[in-house]
């Protein structure tokens, strides 16, 4: 069944623009190229994606963790008229937001992979909103809202506790049409780049503030400045950069002016500066695109910077004045006084230290030194990025929890049970003693065997995606833990269609039902969605669902108009009691639904609301 939800709530949406705003990181939009072709990154080349004809926004994730509820990956815009796209309890999840803070989400039908890169997809064409998962229509909705705006920049959370856990990188969004094939991002400076800049290769003429472009050899130059580049060539000009910018790098507000940096001194810079057959007194436009094309002296530093961020690493522009060691310093210098997230890459997990900067040699090029450790070293002509890889479809492990017995104990003990669940049906491999920790091997040398080299069982089940483990407890406990990383061996587990498994996935606890249990504990024997308590004249209420076994489900607050006002938990629900509170402090007085929903039935409760 395809889930999604509507809200009408702005409080909420104000804080979680706040917490947005406290720590945003502008990105950069995405091109991917084939490995004949060269690459920009290490990521795979696209999925099958049919683009929606109103707007497409896409990007690779690679996710290394599950364990936080809530993983920002991307966002729009910070306010109506815009989407976002986020991983909630393992499970990506798309959103748009009208103007009137109503949005309507669409929640994927299965998790991410861990370890693995996965292409999510956004489209809307005009009728549906889709939500794509590997080039995979995974599922749609009719919006009830309006569609947003696609222009403007895509932002990535740094607020601690809502970070994506891994690896973003190759966000693309468009509207109306995709990005030319030619179209390279590491000659483009887009912190607030929009669709519709003619200075990029397959966009159309934009004349707004945003508007930017810059040169890197001859040629590019010369198509800069209307063929005006041989008096600046001739007087050794190796790197310039035009046209004005305001916004907003690394959440901060800026204005930057034209510019441009001779291999001479500053004063042979400002020499040439004012030398009528290469900049005359008064400015002219250039492209009819702004209203300042002449350089402004106080600008003419004997180094020049230029930053552009991606998702493996920063860079960041030198020019010759300064040697190596140098240059790396200036652009620790700088991240340091205007941009700080570009030392901390907590946001990206890569290193704290990603940055990396060009160095340009007198008349002979330039090198690229990067400190990130992530190997992109080379120079202009030979940038020695790795090749894209080619995507490759993976079958994965979806879930892998432990599931205590009557014997709540926190450790596992001879009663628990393992079950690990895969994202496709496979084609079933016995699995025994004296397999189970090839076939399925656990991080830190941990093993599913007794001391004697036993388990208890393995089986699956009818529709084979589901593999059912006991543990046996001669001569000593097996060593298999909670938080172990289980990794599927791809030699061994295979789809029922072939596709090889990747990935790993951790293993999970089911919570335990009570912090004392007696062996009289007993799980209920059917599905109960308990009265809310207390009400009506609270704000916090308290909920408690009784499940005879885990599911997965959602438990969320209607009011009488059909609109979900509160999402208490989407998710597996655990065996036994479990307690949810919905924080109504927010909601109007009323009358309002408790609604639990999984995949075999679904509990309603009435619940009332005074204040």
């Amino acid at each position: 069944m395809k889930r999604f939800h509507v809200l009408q709530n702005p409080a909420l949406i104000g804080l979680v623009l706040l917490l947005l705003l406290s720590g945003l990181a502008t990105a950069q939009d995405r091109y991917a190229v084939d490995a004949a072709a060269g690459c920009y990154g290490e990521v795979p080349s696209d999925p099958s994606l049919i683009p929606g004809p109103e707007w497409t926004s896409e990007c690779w994730v690679y996710q290394v963790d599950d364990e936080d509820e809530v993983q920002w990956i991307l966002a729009s815009g910070l306010g109506s008229e815009s989407y976002n796209l986020v991983v909630e309890n393992g499970f990506s999840v798309a959103t748009i937001i009208n103007n009137g803070g109503l949005f309507q989400s669409l929640w994927a039908d299965y998790p991410l992979a861990l370890g693995a890169w996965s292409h999510i997809g956004i489209c809307f064409d005009g009728s549906e909103f889709a939500l794509y998962l590997n080039g995979t229509l995974n599922c749609t909705v009719t919006p009830i809202v309006s569609s947003p705006q696609t222009s403007g920049p895509i932002y990535f959370s740094e607020v601690a506790n809502l970070q994506f856990d891994g690896l973003i990188d190759q966000t693309r969004s468009s509207s109306m049409v995709r990005y030319a094939d030619d179209f390279d991002p590491f000659t483009a400076f887009l912190p607030d780049l929009r669709v519709g800049d003619q200075e990029i290769t397959g966009w159309e003429l934009g004349t707004g503030p945003g508007d930017f472009s810059e040169a890197w050899d001859a040629t590019s130059l010369y198509m800069l400045i209307n063929g005006a580049a041989p008096p600046y060539l001739e007087n050794n000009f190796q790197y310039a950069v035009r046209q004005y910018y305001y916004g907003q790098i690394g959440g901060v507000d800026v204005t930057l002016n034209l510019w441009m940096t001779d291999q001479g001194t500053p004063e042979d810079a400002e020499a040439l500066f004012h030398e009528p057959a290469i900049m005359p007194f008064f400015y002219e436009e250039i492209d009819s695109i702004g209203d300042e094309a002449r350089l402004d002296t106080f600008l003419l530093w004997d180094w020049v910077i230029d930053f552009h961020r991606d998702q493996y690493y920063v860079k960041i522009t030198c020019n010759k004045e300064n040697e190596p060691d140098e240059a790396l310093q200036v652009t620790a210098d700088f991240a340091v006084a205007e941009d700080n997230h570009i030392i901390d890459r907590d946001l990206f997990t890569i290193d704290e230290n990603t940055v990396a900067c060009w160095h340009f040699d007198e008349g002979s090029g330039s090198d690229f030194l990067d400190a990130s450790g992530n190997g992109h070293d080379g120079s202009l002509t030979d940038p020695a990025w790795v090749a894209t890889q080619a995507y490759r479809e993976l079958v994965y492990i979806t879930s892998s929890v432990i599931y205590d017995g009557v014997n709540l104990e926190a450790e596992i003990d001879p009663d628990d049970t393992a079950r690990v669940t895969f994202s496709d049906p496979l084609i079933p491999v016995e699995i025994n003693a004296s397999n189970i920790d090839e076939i399925l091997p656990l991080s830190s040398g941990h093993s599913w065997l007794s001391g004697s080299g036993e388990i208890g069982s393995a089986s699956w089940n009818g529709t084979n995606d589901t593999l059912t483990v006991t543990f046996n407890f001669n001569g000593d406990l097996p060593t298999i833990a909670y938080d172990d990383t289980l990794s599927p061996n791809p030699a061994y587990i295979q789809s029922a269609d072939t596709i090889q498994a990747g990935g790993y996935r951790f293993i999970r606890s089911d919570v335990p039902l009570a912090v004392n249990p007696s062996p009289e504990v007993q799980l209920p024997t059917e599905i109960t969605l308990k009265t809310p308590y207390p009400t009506p004249f609270n704000a916090q209420t308290r909920i408690e669902l009784l499940l005879p076994q885990r599911e997965f489900g959602s438990l969320k607050v209607y009011d009488t108009q059909g609109r979900v006002v509160g999402t208490l938990f989407k998710g597996y629900f655990k065996a036994g009691s479990s307690y949810h509170t919905w924080d109504a402090v927010h909601a109007a007085s009323g009358v309002y639904i408790v609604v639990f929903e999984s995949t075999s039935t679904v509990k309603t409760k009435k619940t009332v609301l005074i204040k």
